[in-house]
């Protein structure tokens, strides 16, 4: 196949604007028109295409690539191909948008700080078929496995089949291809082919760390569920990431271990920082729920940030546990400081329901404590709070609570 684009070349070929594709001519030719678009064009930094096959277009150097985005229209741009075997002959397509980093830095297998988008195509002979590949951010770091690419944050088929945009054709062609592929239908992600790092029990990729193998911390695969265990004292020093996974368990028994933890799935996260000192760096929650424990003393003495479309949950069970700041933003916040010291850097909690108990000595909620969103329970116990513990929620109801934050 080749790559044919009508101005701004960078190297051999370029990304243009859309508009630059729909040059007049005579003919019908046999063409495919990849579109690009953002979501949303924030930190959007660069865009790659690269065209081959399923098996060699990530040792293929890029085939195109642009800087802009328009952030009126999400546009990046549009590269067309066309076919240099048979014209009914298959393409594969792979579209690498850097968030924040340049697009040309991520390479396979992780492409970390990118979102990687994959269309496997097919000409349709005599005719232009147009292609819409979506860039959402919430595909940055998610890769899928084998015939899979992402879309709103999970994998989905990577099956186009040369499907049109909205159905049409490009005028002059004779109409449109029936690909007869729904292109958000979920792909059953297989659990031996993505879970390299570990194994497969049930369906769900379980990787028991050491030392030695989770040297630089432990990546689980997306699309099916993923449980990581570092059992030993300094196991996993760095970062375990949990992103597009289905659900995470992530168990942190031993002394110093999972410097930092990331989760970010479509169903539940459990993290249990049950050594001394495990989580040091912190923990970071998006997707649909995460239940945090902290109950070994000096567990997660760094900061817990939880974003959650549903339920938000630390229990610091541990002296000094949770010392760093507690944020909670989701549908439901409940931040349990149950010991000496714990929750010691303050929380903040913005929900539809919160509660926030701070039971132990001065030290524990020493920080402020502030309660926003629609509802908020729980209160000090002992000589927890010494600062203040203050609500702007829409009902406040917990003792000792000081109405209204600065």
């Amino acid at each position: 196949m080749r790559a044919r684009s009508t101005a701004g070349l960078v190297a051999a070929v370029s990304l243009t604007l859309a508009a630059g594709v729909w040059a007049a001519d005579c003919t019908q030719p046999t063409e495919l028109i990849v579109r690009v678009r953002a979501t949303s064009c924030e930190d959007v930094t660069s865009t790659t295409i690269t065209v081959g096959t399923r098996t060699s277009v990530d040792e293929r150097p890029p085939s195109a690539s642009r800087t802009a985005c328009d952030p009126s229209s999400g546009e990046i741009g549009s590269l067309v191909l066309v076919p240099s075997g048979a014209e009914d002959g298959e393409v594969y397509v792979r579209v690498v948008t850097g968030i924040r980093v340049s697009a040309e830095t991520c390479t396979a297998p992780a492409f970390a700080g990118c979102v990687v988008a994959k269309r496997s195509l097919r000409y349709v002979r005599g005719q232009s078929v147009i292609v819409e590949v979506t860039i959402d951010p919430q595909c940055r770091d998610v890769q899928c496995g084998p015939g899979g690419t992402c879309s709103g944050g999970r994998c989905v088929s990577d099956e186009d089949g040369g499907a049109l945009v909205d159905g049409g054709a490009r005028d002059g062609s004779d109409g449109p291809a029936d690909s007869g592929l729904d292109a958000d239908a979920a792909v059953p992600v297989k659990c031996e082919d993505v879970c390299d790092a570990g194994t497969c029990v049930s369906g769900r990729c379980e990787i028991t760390c050491t030392a030695a193998k989770c040297a630089q911390g432990a990546t689980c695969p997306a699309g099916v569920p993923c449980k990581v265990s570092c059992l030993a004292n300094d196991s996993c020093p760095g970062t375990i990431r949990c992103v597009g996974a289905t659900s995470c368990d992530i168990r942190c028994t031993g002394d110093r271990t999972c410097e930092k933890v990331e989760c970010d799935t479509p169903g539940p996260c459990n993290v249990e920082c049950n050594g001394n000192t495990s989580c040091g760096t912190g923990v970071v929650c998006r997707g649909a729920s995460c239940d945090l424990t902290c109950d070994r003393n000096d567990s997660c003495p760094g900061t817990f940030d939880c974003k959650a479309t549903g339920r938000c949950k630390a229990d610091c069970d541990g002296d000094r546990a949770c010392e760093g700041l507690v944020t909670c933003a989701a549908a439901t916040c409940d931040i349990q400081c149950k010991r000496n010291g714990t929750c010691k850097g303050g929380v903040r909690a913005d929900a539809g329901t919160s509660t926030v108990r701070c039971a132990g000595d001065r030290m524990t909620c020493e920080g402020d404590v502030q309660c926003v969103g629609g509802s908020c329970a729980g209160g000090c116990m002992g000589m927890a709070c010494m600062n203040s513990f203050c609500c702007d929620a829409g009902t406040c109801d917990a003792g000792g609570l000081r109405v209204g934050c600065p």
